[in-house]
C-alpha cells in the first residue's frame, strides 16, 4: 500500500507570530554544524550512509534543507546559518525519510500496513540549541514495534496465513518540535508483514492498551489478549513468543498461554503474562415475559387464558400440565409473535419475531417444543444460555374447575350448533348430569355459557375433560347412536357415558334420479337398497342420471313415508356438483343440506362411511 503521511505546506510551525517578522539577517561566519546518531530497532547508522533527510531549524533561523548522511555528520544542501547577533536557542528537527517536508506538525499521521516505510519513520529533535554550537540529531522512532514469533506444533505444521493485531490505535497528531504525540480517538486492527526469519511484525502507535493477538491458520483462528492493560513506548520493540498445538486443547479453542518479552533496543528485561482471550458472554433473548401456549398445555390455543412463566434474572420457569406429542411454545405478550421456539438444529430457544419469520424458517429451522409423556413439569427457559428444559414430576396435576353451568352443542344432538338452544346440563355439587340423544360419530362439547367458549372438550386421557377458551380442541364422539346420560365430575375433571337406549339400527336407501334395472323407474319414488359390509360401510351400484340423496330407515318403524334423516350435500356448499376425484363429507338434516349432483351421468358405485361419500364411475 501507499504510504499515507498528511503534511502541512507552507511556513514552517517554528515561525508562529501574529506580528510582522524583521528582515532575517544571516551571519554567513556561522555556518549551523550537525551530528548524527541514528538510534532505532530497523535502520543501522550504516543503513542511512548516503539517504536524504530533511532537516528544519526554528526560530528565529526558520528555515529547512535536504541532508545527505555520511557518516555521523550531514552535508546540507543548502546551507544552513545562525542569524547575526543570535543569542536565543534554536530547535531542529530532523525527518528520515524527508519527503521535503516544510512542518515540524504532521496532523493525522495513519500508519498502514505498509511495514516497510512506517519501520524506516524516524525523527529527531534537538532543542533549544546554543548558537554556534554543533547540533546533536538523534534520530528515534517515534512509534512502537511489535514482533511475534510463531512456534506452529499443529498436526502438519499448515501455513500460517496471517498474523493480526487487534484493538489498537494506528493515527496520531505528531509536533516534532515539542516532541509530542497525541493519539488519535479510534482504534483498529492491523495485520502484521511476514519477516524473512519466520517471524510477523507491525508498527503501532505507542500507546497504553490490551491488544488482542489474533494467529489464523486457514479457517481457524487462534485469540491472545493481555491480562492487564500495557503501555507501548516510542522507539522500543516488542517481541511476543506463541506456540500453537492440538495436543492439549482443540484447535476450535485458545490453544497455550501467551508470554510477551518487552525488548529495548539494548537489552530484554521485562515479561507480561498473557491469557488466553475468555469466551464472548452471550447476549440473552430479548425478553421480558412469557407464556405457555398451545395444544400441548392447559391453555390451549387462547391467548387469553396463555400461561404466565415467573422470571428471575435470566431465568423463567413455570409447573404445568403438558400433554404427550402435543405441540406449544411461548409468547413474548399476550399476542402470537414475538414468541420463543425451538431451534430445529440445536434443540435449544431462538426468538422469532414474526408471522413472516415463521413461515421461512419453520420448514427447516423452526419448530414448536413437545414432550414424549404426558404429565404435570417443571418447565425452564434461560434466555442467556438459550435452553429449554422439561423435569417431569408425575402424573398430570388438574386443579378442580369451578363452573356454575353447563351447556351441549354440536353435530351428535338435535339441537346442533344452536346456542340459543342447546340443552342445559343439571348441576348438584360438583356433578353436571343429562340424559340427552347422541348421534354416533358426530362431534360435541360443553359450553361454560351461551357462548362458543370457554369449554368442556376431550382431555387428554380417556374418561376426562379439558377445560380451554379458545383454538381447535378434540370434540367428543359416541360410537353408537342412541339415548345416554352424562355426568361431568368438576373436581375430578372426569366424564361418563351410559347409553341407557340403543337406536334401532337403520337401514340406508338412495331415492332420487337413480335406477337399478329399469330406466323407466320414476324419480324420487322407489328407495334403492343399500347393502352393509363387514367393514361397516353402506354400498350400491346403480345408475344416476341427475340429482339423489341418502336416507335411512328406522328398522323400529319401517314407515315407507317417513324419513329417519337424510344426507346430502352440504347447503352451505357453494359447488352444485361433487367433485368424485375425492371423498366428500355429506351434511345432516339439522346441519342443512341439498340434494347431491356428479357432473356426468352414468353407472356409479356409491360407498357411505359413516357420512363421508366415495364415489366411482364405472
Amino acid at each position: 500500500m501507499k504510504k499515507i503521511l498528511a503534511i502541512a505546506l507552507g511556513v514552517l510551525a517554528f515561525a508562529a507570530c501574529s506580528r510582522e517578522a524583521a528582515p532575517v539577517k544571516v551571519d554567513n561566519s556561522r555556518e549551523v554544524k550537525f551530528t548524527t546518531n541514528i538510534n532505532t530497532f530497523t535502520v543501522k547508522a550504516g543503513e542511512l550512509e548516503g539517504k536524504t533527510v530533511q532537516v528544519l531549524a526554528g526560530a528565529p533561523i526558520n528555515t529547512g534543507s535536504a541532508a545527505t548522511v555520511a557518516g555521523t555528520s550531514l552535508t546540507l544542501a543548502n546551507k544552513i546559518y545562525w542569524q547575526e547577533d543570535q543569542v536565543e536557542p534554536t530547535t531542529f528537527v530532523g525527518i528520515y525519510p524527508g519527503n521535503n517536508q516544510t512542518s515540524t506538525s504532521i496532523p493525522s499521521y495513519s500508519i498502514t500496513d505498509d511495514y516497510g516505510y512506517h519501520s524506516t519513520f524516524m525523527t529527531a529533535t534537538a532543542k533549544d540549541a546554543a548558537p554556534g554550537t554543533t547540533v546533536d540529531l538523534n534520530f528515534k522512532h517515534p512509534f512502537s514495534k511489535v514482533v511475534v514469533n510463531v512456534t506452529n506444533n499443529l498436526t502438519g505444521a499448515p501455513a500460517i496465513s496471517k498474523v493480526t493485531l487487534e484493538g489498537v490505535v494506528l493515527t496520531a497528531d505528531l509536533d516534532l518540535a515539542a516532541e509530542t504525540l497525541t493519539l488519535g480517538a479510534d482504534k483498529a486492527n492491523i495485520d502484521a508483514a511476514a519477516m524473512e526469519d519466520g517471524s510477523f511484525a507491525a508498527i503501532i502507535m505507542p500507546q497504553t492498551v490490551k491488544p488482542t493477538l489474533v494467529v489464523t491458520v486457514g479457517e481457524k483462528s487462534y485469540r491472545f489478549v493481555l491480562a492487564a492493560d500495557f503501555t507501548f513506548v516510542a522507539n522500543k520493540s516488542y517481541t511476543a513468543a506463541v506456540t500453537l498445538n492440538d495436543t492439549t486443547v482443540p484447535v476450535e479453542e485458545l490453544p497455550v498461554d501467551l508470554t510477551v518479552t518487552v525488548t529495548d533496543w539494548e537489552d530484554a528485561d521485562a515479561a507480561l503474562a498473557y491469557e488466553p482471550e475468555a469466551e464472548a458472554a452471550p447476549e440473552p433473548l430479548p425478553v421480558t415475559e412469557l407464556y405457555l401456549l398451545g395444544d400441548g398445555c392447559d391453555a390451549s390455543w387462547s391467548l387469553d387464558a396463555a400461561i404466565p412463566l415467573a422470571k428471575e434474572g435470566n431465568v423463567f420457569s413455570v409447573t404445568a400440565n403438558l400433554a404427550a406429542d402435543k405441540i406449544f411454545r411461548f409468547i413474548c405478550s399476550k399476542d402470537w409473535f414475538p414468541s420463543v421456539v425451538k431451534d430445529k438444529a440445536t434443540g435449544k430457544a431462538v426468538y422469532c419475531a414474526s408471522q413472516a419469520e415463521w413461515d421461512a424458517n419453520s420448514a427447516d429451522n423452526y419448530d414448536h417444543f413437545t414432550v414424549a409423556q404426558a404429565g404435570s413439569y417443571d418447565i425452564v427457559v434461560d434466555i442467556l444460555e438459550k435452553t429449554v428444559t422439561f423435569t417431569r414430576k408425575g402424573d398430570v396435576v388438574l386443579p378442580p374447575l369451578d363452573l356454575s353451568e353447563l351447556y351441549i352443542i354440536g353435530d351428535g344432538v338435535s339441537t346442533g350448533w344452536s346456542l340459543d338452544a342447546a340443552p342445559q346440563l343439571t348441576k348438584s355439587g360438583d356433578i353436571f348430569t343429562i340424559t340427552t340423544h347422541l348421534a354416533a360419530n358426530a362431534i360435541f362439547r360443553f359450553v361454560c355459557q351461551k357462548d362458543w367458549y370457554p369449554a368442556l372438550v376431550k382431555g387428554d386421557t380417556e374418561g376426562t375433560v379439558k377445560y380451554v377458551s379458545g383454538g381447535d380442541p378434540e370434540h367428543f364422539t359416541v360410537p353408537t347412536s342412541g339415548t345416554y346420560t352424562i355426568t361431568i365430575d368438576q373436581a375430578a375433571r372426569t366424564i361418563s357415558f351410559v347409553l341407557d337406549e340403543a337406536d334401532p339400527e337403520d337401514v340406508w336407501y338412495v331415492i332420487g334420479n337413480v335406477y337399478d334395472d329399469d330406466p323407466a323407474a320414476e324419480a324420487w319414488a322407489v328407495d334403492f337398497p343399500m347393502v352393509k359390509g363387514t367393514d361397516g360401510k353402506w354400498s350400491i351400484t346403480i345408475n344416476v342420471t341427475g340429482e339423489f340423496k341418502f336416507r335411512a330407515y328406522s328398522s323400529a318403524t319401517p314407515d315407507a313415508n317417513k324419513w329417519n334423516t337424510t344426507l346430502g350435500m352440504w347447503a352451505s356448499d357453494s359447488n352444485t356438483v361433487i367433485d368424485i376425484a375425492n371423498t366428500y363429507g355429506l351434511a345432516t338434516d339439522a346441519q342443512g343440506n341439498k340434494n347431491i349432483a356428479f357432473a356426468e351421468t352414468g353407472q356409479y358405485t356409491l360407498v357411505l362411511d359413516g357420512t363421508t361419500l366415495s364415489a366411482t364411475k364405472l
